[in-house]
């Protein structure tokens, strides 16, 4: 993952420097800035539109559910957009096309189902478990016994 985080800086640096040799540094610089501004605009607005919704849910007394698949890709988009680079930037603004994050949904959903025919079974973990003290009390009355058995 390092590794990777590391590659993406680099090529990140390195469209950066393309894009200024072909635009210039201050056009370059511009439109960094401006994909950052359009980053947090995004945000904003998908962070009021969860709040609408939750409230909305909570009014017709529905459980509030914290974010929906479209959201939680636009808030994404968002924070690619923030981060600068121009890799990043064309990754948040195709997770920003609503025809794509619909076309992610059925993507994700398809997986979802596929990871659930195959597994067949509900997920169930078997563990024990015990109350600490009664153990500690038990352990503390065999060593008491065993004590008086050497007696």
């Amino acid at each position: 993952m390092r590794w990777f985080l590391f590659f993406w800086m680099l090529l990140e640096i390195v469209v950066i420097v393309l894009v200024a040799e072909l635009i210039g540094v201050v056009p370059t610089i511009l439109l960094i800035i401006l994909t950052t501004l359009l980053g947090f605009v995004i945000l904003r607005g998908e962070s009021f539109a969860i709040i609408s919704r939750i409230q909305a849910r909570l009014q017709q007394g529905k459980p509030p559910l914290l974010a929906d698949f479209d959201s939680s890709i636009t808030m994404i988009a968002g924070m690619l957009l923030i981060i600068p680079g121009f890799l990043s930037d064309v990754l948040g603004l195709i997770c920003w096309i609503p025809g794509i994050r619909h076309a992610m949904k059925k993507g994700f959903s398809k997986a979802a189902k596929g990871l659930r025919k195959k597994s067949g079974q509900p997920d169930i973990i078997e563990g024990e478990y015990w109350h600490e003290k009664k153990q500690v009390q038990e352990n503390k009355k065999k060593s008491h016994d065993e004590k008086d058995k050497r007696d």
